[in-house]
């Protein structure tokens, strides 16, 4: 869509807050992959308003930020708990 470096930043911020909302409310984690190609979020003004809006979901106290390495090793860790 033909969102706005604004409108695009809040788009994903609305997007997590809400999958935290639902896993404070069912207990269960949400994980949310943010991919994100040069031809969208590239622009210094792209960039400027994801910054901001990261930064307003780092202080969200359910909201954990992770590396796809760590979340992989956390999955692994879990499955392999429940196996015993």
């Amino acid at each position: 869509r033909n969102l706005s470096p604004r409108e695009y930043a809040a788009a994903l911020e609305s997007h997590i807050l809400q999958l935290a909302d639902e896993a404070r409310e069912s207990g269960e984690p949400r994980v949310v992959c943010l991919g994100m190609h040069t031809f969208v979020a590239g622009t210094p003004a792209t960039a400027y308003e994801l910054d901001k809006a990261f930064g307003r979901l780092q202080l969200t106290s359910n909201i954990k930020w992770a590396t796809a390495s760590e979340v992989t090793a956390a999955v692994h860790a879990a499955a392999t708990s429940e196996e015993k």
